[in-house]
């Protein structure tokens, strides 16, 4: 199954194999070489984690959840701002 899935939006599938989930949310950060406004591309880094986080809770009801550091691997953002735009 493929999805074109938007900056910052989320979807999800069941967990699978190993996985001990209920469900693998997914989403797309912002590709900071590409971004021109870096303060767009951290605010858009924000939207995405609360929008995990919204639908997690609202659509998944998830008492509990895992994130990684959105954009730090394909989109080449920085680990730090990963982790700032998270924990705000």
């Amino acid at each position: 199954m493929m999805w074109c899935v938007q900056v910052a939006e989320v979807v999800h599938t069941p967990g699978r194999g190993q996985l001990r989930c209920r469900y693998v949310v997914h989403t797309v950060g912002p590709v900071w070489p590409l971004s021109s406004d870096k303060s767009h591309c951290t605010l858009l880094l924000r939207k995405t984690f609360e929008n995990v986080l919204d639908y997690s809770h609202r659509l998944l009801h998830a008492t509990s959840i895992a994130i990684p550091a959105i954009g730090a691997g394909e989109c080449c953002l920085l680990h730090t701002l990963s982790c700032a735009a998270h924990s705000q």
